[in-house]
Formats: C-alpha cells, structure tokens, sequence
C-alpha cells in the first residue's frame, strides 16, 4: 500500500497556525485532528467542514509516509478539498515537548485529583491531568 500512497500525487496542504505563528504547512496525504466528537481523518478531496477542536493530538502523513505529530490545545479547523487549516489557541511539534516537565505535571495533576480536598479545583485538575497525558502521548512519538 505504501507504493500506491507514493505514486499517487493528490495532496492537500496542510496548514497549523497559532495566534503567534505558523506552527507548520507542508502537503500531506492524510491529516488526523481531534474533533470535539472524537478524531477526524482527513484525506484530499474532503467536503467543506468547519468544525471545532479539542486538547489533542494533530498527526499528518507527507508524501514520503513521513508523520509529523503536534500536540494542540482547542481552536478550529477549516477543512476543503484541497486545505486543511488548523487555528489552535497553542501548538507543540512532538519535537519541542519537554518530556520531563510533562512528567511533572502529570503528578502534579494525579496528586492534586488524589487528594479530594474541598478547595481543590476538579475541573482545573482534570485539564491539567488530560493536557499533561496529551503532550506525554505527542512526545512518545518521537520514540517509535
């Protein structure tokens, strides 16, 4: 499957920006994004969608089957056969996330959701313990 994927030249570019930055644009065949209903693949050609997005994972596929993986918090997508443009409040290339500082913060988060102290923000806690997961699940990806 993968000669079938190089031989076929239909793209859609890809573009990751942050109220920043462009965090990212290249061509790629396939684009996977965190949909507020669960994950959205997209391949050229897609329908018009405008659609919103959650803490997660962004993964794009180029032409030479090459992943690029970015964790993303919340923002838009806009999504036409031949674009996907991703406006996310922040974005981190899986090769910027600090692992060890993630670490922390997932203790941190654990520890905070472990005490149950009346005072203790739940809601903040969680956020914090699904932000954490989120960068520690985007910077694996640099171990594979």
């Amino acid at each position: 499957m993968t000669d079938a994927i190089k031989n076929d030249a239909r793209t859609i570019q890809f573009e990751l920006l942050t109220p920043e930055k462009i965090v990212c644009k290249e061509d790629a065949i396939f684009v996977a994004l965190p949909g507020v209903q669960g994950e959205l693949g997209v391949l050229p050609e897609h329908t018009h969608l405008l659609t919103s997005l959650i803490w997660g994972e962004v993964r794009i596929t180029g032409l030479g089957n090459q992943t690029k993986c970015f964790a993303v918090s919340g923002g838009f997508v806009q999504i036409s056969p031949q674009r996907v443009a991703v406006l996310a409040d922040t974005a981190e290339p899986a090769s910027e996330i600090d692992s060890e500082r993630a670490k922390r913060a997932h203790e941190r988060a654990m520890e905070t959701l472990a005490q149950k102290k009346e005072n203790v923000d739940l809601a903040s806690a969680r956020a914090a313990l699904y932000r954490a997961q989120v960068r520690l699940k985007v910077a694996s990806r640099l171990d594979h």
